[in-house]
This record gives structure tokens, sequence and C-alpha cells, in this order.
């Protein structure tokens, strides 16, 4: 008797994912103010002068700081470890392509991966990635949109998902959201460039008083292989002040 044969499922098959509420947005925003205000009590966890530090050498420190508060003082991030793990990756080689499933020479800066994923969901692409950029008077709104925002916009990253976060480390007097990044994207072209359709605007659950803003993009590729829509995608976007 003839044996009967399963075609493969696409990689690309359930994708993108389903995405984080506003409400589990909200516990990551909170977690990463969480350890930006730790990391001047630990200091001595990281040793990492944020004043000169380049973005790499502030992200590290951030990963160090999840780190000694999930070894020492664990209590803190009990809601957060429900939904992620409670320390990011730092620059992942882990799962590190596009959506066309071409390596990369560059990766997110910081990774959050669910606390759980179910069967379907890939482990290494079903996650929040986040990119961040240094904001002072040399390191402007081109860089943090061209070499940062882009990424989300073009598949580089997170294409298998519907969100992504854009954090900003700003070493510059009076920079807040979103003045700034607005005046960047109202200027001619940029709309199209970064495919904007909604935003910046603020993230009604935020309640800081340097609150995180949103935008939302059009996404114009395709998935290779099943030819579905990746679907817009929502930055949050996230200052800290140096």
């Amino acid at each position: 008797m003839a044996g009967t044969f399963t075609k493969r499922p696409s990689a690309y098959q359930g994708m993108p994912y389903r995405g984080f509420t506003d409400l589990e947005l909200l516990l990551v925003e909170n977690a990463l103010r969480l350890a930006w205000t730790e990391s001047v009590k630990r200091f001595n966890c990281h040793k990492i002068d944020f004043s000169k530090g380049l973005e790499d050498d502030i992200s590290s420190a951030l990963v160090m700081v999840f780190d000694d508060i999930w070894t020492n003082n664990r209590e803190l991030l009990f809601d957060f470890a429900k939904l992620l793990q409670p320390v990011p990756e730092f620059n992942s080689y882990h799962g590190a392509f596009d959506y066309r499933g071409k390596a990369l020479n560059f990766r997110p800066d910081l990774t959050f991966r669910r606390a759980y994923t179910p069967p379907g969901m890939s482990a290494l692409n079903g996650c929040l990635f986040i990119e961040a950029k240094v904001i002072d008077a040399a390191r402007t709104m081109g860089t943090y949109c061209s070499d940062g925002l882009i990424r989300f916009v073009d598949g580089t990253y997170a294409w298998a998902m519907p969100q992504a976060l854009m954090l900003g480390y700003v070493n510059q007097k009076n920079k807040n959201l979103p003045q700034p990044l607005t005046k960047h994207l109202a200027l001619p072209g940029k709309k199209q460039t970064y495919n904007l359709k909604v935003g910046p605007t603020a993230f009604s659950l935020s309640s800081s008083n340097n609150p995180s803003h949103i935008t939302v993009h059009e996404r114009s590729w395709t998935y290779p292989e099943t030819k579905a829509s990746p679907g817009d995608i929502k930055v949050l976007h996230l200052w800290l002040m140096v």
C-alpha cells in the first residue's frame, strides 16, 4: 500500500504572530524604566558611564542590570517574568535573519523572548525586538530613523511580529518625545520613506512625565513562500534621559 505524505508547512505559516497587548507593552516599558533607574544604584555591576557610552555600551549595561535584579531582587520582576524572559539578550546571534532568510551582519540591540511560545510560534522570532540609539547633538533623528526605525519597516527586524520598540538614550537637554521625531517625519519625503500611517501619538497607558509614543508603518513586502502580507507594524518609542 502506497504511503501518504503530508506537505511540509511553510516556515512562514502563521506569520505575523500574535502581538502583545497594550498592557503587556506597558509592562515592558515599566521594566525598562526600572532597569534604567536601577542602573545608577547598581553601577558596580556594569561600570559604564552612560553620559559617555555608545549605544552598545549602554545596552549591554542594561542587560547586566536586568541580570543583577533577577539574581538579587527578583521580586521586582515577578510579573514581568510571567510574560517574557526576565533578562534580555544583547545583540543576539540566534535567528539573525531577515524575512527572506538572508543572514544579517547587524542585529537588534535587545531581544525579549516570550516566557512561553505556543505550538506554531517560533521561539526565535516571536519576540519583542528592540533597536537602541543614542540621541545627542551629533546623533539626531536622521540616524535614529535611517539606521534604526527603517529596519522595522523594511523587514530586517521584527518581520514575524506586528510590534517592535525603538529605545532612545537621550544625552541632550530639552529633547523629549514627540517633537524631534514629529518634526523629522514631517520633512519632505520622510512619510513615504518610512511608510508612516499614524503618529507619533502618545501611548495612552504610559503614565510617565516623558511618555512613550507610537508610530504605525505599512510594510509593503510579502513573505516569499506564502506571498502573505506582514501587515502594519506598530513601533513603541521609549526615550530615557542620560
